[in-house]
């Protein structure tokens, strides 16, 4: 929560999207307070790390990576742009999180699991293993804003850092604990990080290379 010179809440993008989220849970809650009926929505509740698969949108983060890079192995990018790269994400597979879903729904008892992989990677790890995944090795030079990616058998600069990118409010560390969930659904993840990465940038080269403005 951030503050003005006079004391007073300044109302941020977060802010906003975490009142909303506290409001929602309430109203819920009173909802179902006393009622024998657990509504979908209810058993369906979650607290979540970031959850990615190949259909994520160009707008995250991990997409826009896995898009250039594919672009770059075929020829149709040089360079692109990243904010923070050392922002730090538990991410994990949409399709490992659907199954967590569907055990929830086979409790007797709506309850809240946090649903996550309980590992955090950066976006310059993120970066590193998808250029990995090509045969291209990064090599980083430079510090913060100045920071660049060269492709260590080629010499070109693939990866640039923009401040425009760099969120105002951004969390530069986000890591979820889903001990609960492994031990009350028995569920836990079962795409690696390697994995994802790989998968993500495999379906964005054949992507590219079938429609290039995809």
């Amino acid at each position: 929560m951030k503050m003005n010179m006079k004391g007073e809440v300044v109302n941020t993008p977060a802010l906003l999207i975490l009142l909303l989220a506290l409001t929602g849970h309430s109203m819920e809650e009173n909802a179902l307070t006393g009622s024998t009926l657990a509504s979908p929505q209810y058993l369906l509740r979650k607290k979540e790390a970031n959850n990615f698969c190949v259909s994520k949108g160009a707008n995250f983060v991990t997409r826009k990576i896995s898009r250039s890079v594919a672009k770059i192995h075929l020829g149709q990018l040089d360079c692109f742009s990243l904010g923070n790269l050392d922002a730090k994400r538990d991410w994990g597979h949409a399709r490992d999180y659907v199954e967590a879903m569907w055990l929830m729904l086979q409790t007797d008892e709506p309850e809240d699991f946090v649903i996550a992989t309980g590992e955090v990677h950066s976006v310059r790890e993120f970066v590193e293993k998808s250029f990995k995944h090509i045969g291209k090795t990064i090599v980083w030079e430079g510090k913060n804003e100045n920071e660049v990616g060269r492709c260590k058998e080629t010499g070109k600069i693939h990866v640039t850092v923009n401040h425009k990118y760099y969120r105002p409010t951004e969390v530069d560390f986000l890591q979820g604990d889903c001990t609960k969930a492994r031990q009350k659904l028995n569920w836990k993840p079962r795409v690696t990080f390697d994995e994802l990465v790989r998968e993500m940038v495999d379906a964005d080269v054949e992507l590219m290379r079938n429609n290039p403005n995809a």
